[in-house]
């Protein structure tokens, strides 16, 4: 089944949904809807611009849409330590 979110994405708006009005809220509310503070958050993906990532999430509860943003941070690399082994 579509999600809500799937069917009202206009593809020309840029991930944004024609017809809605965005703004920032402020406060905590990392996986939690800013509007109702539900926990029932119905994540359309990953979408990532340089070191900037966001959610876009509809509101199973109250219909509420928007986006979790965040900033990426380099933390550490690591390996297949069974390729290191075979000297590859």
């Amino acid at each position: 089944m579509k999600s809500k979110l799937k069917e009202l994405k206009n593809e020309d708006s840029e991930g944004f949904i024609e017809g809605i009005q965005y703004k920032t809220v402020e406060g905590e509310h990392q996986g939690r809807c800013p509007h109702c503070d539900s926990e029932n958050l119905d994540y359309q993906g990953i979408e990532i611009e340089g070191d900037y990532c966001w959610y876009p999430f509809w509101c199973d509860d109250c219909g509420g849409v928007g986006s979790e943003d965040y900033k990426m941070v380099y933390l550490n690399s690591e390996v297949d330590v069974e390729v290191m082994k075979d000297g590859k």
